[in-house]
């Protein structure tokens, strides 16, 4: 019989999964206590949950949620940093944890949707720049053409523009006759 507390944690375990882009799971070990604050603090300030969870109450809240692949990336003493926005965010965040923590925290693998991600590709994640910015790239590669079909059509419109100021300014210096 499961206790209340257990459910508890199965709920919010569920809540949490559910509302997921990513879920990347590290392993903890060998990690002391103020280094587990600092990464703590780290995962805060990328808006990233980081919570360690029970093995049985992840696999029953993965199996739940319709994530059974949950199971393949969860063995032994796990840390799920949980991201709920921009996946890139929460793989920053696990990167920039396992500088703080002098390459002791290790990253297990990940699960963004129905994929399971190794620790390679959380690292190619994490050095994608912002989504922000990829949008932008992405604009200004749509944009460049239409740019320059406007430069290319305005064109002739320019020339004679400048032929009629050139000869406007020409009639303009010539001497007047009375």
């Amino acid at each position: 019989m499961p206790t209340e507390r257990k459910i508890k944690q199965l709920q919010e375990l569920n809540d949490k999964l559910g509302q997921s882009s990513i879920a990347i799971a590290t392993d903890p070990t060998g990690i002391d206590g103020n280094t587990m604050t600092q990464l703590r603090s780290i995962m805060a300030k990328y808006q990233v949950e980081y919570r360690m969870v029970k093995n049985t109450l992840a696999y029953i809240s993965g199996d739940t949620v319709g994530m059974p692949e949950l199971r393949a990336i969860i063995q032994g003493p796990t840390i799920l940093a949980i991201g709920y926005d921009d996946p890139v965010t929460a793989a920053k965040a696990v990167a920039e944890c396992m500088k703080t923590s002098q390459d002791l925290l290790t990253i297990k693998g990940a699960l963004m949707g129905q994929d399971i991600l190794d620790p390679a590709q959380i690292t190619m994640l994490a050095n994608l720049p912002p989504k922000d910015q990829l949008i932008a790239k992405l604009l200004g590669q749509l944009q460049a053409p239409i740019t320059r079909l406007v430069t290319v059509l305005n064109g002739p419109l320019n020339g004679l523009a400048n032929v009629l100021t050139q000869r406007l300014n020409q009639l303009d210096s010539q001497p007047t006759e009375s």
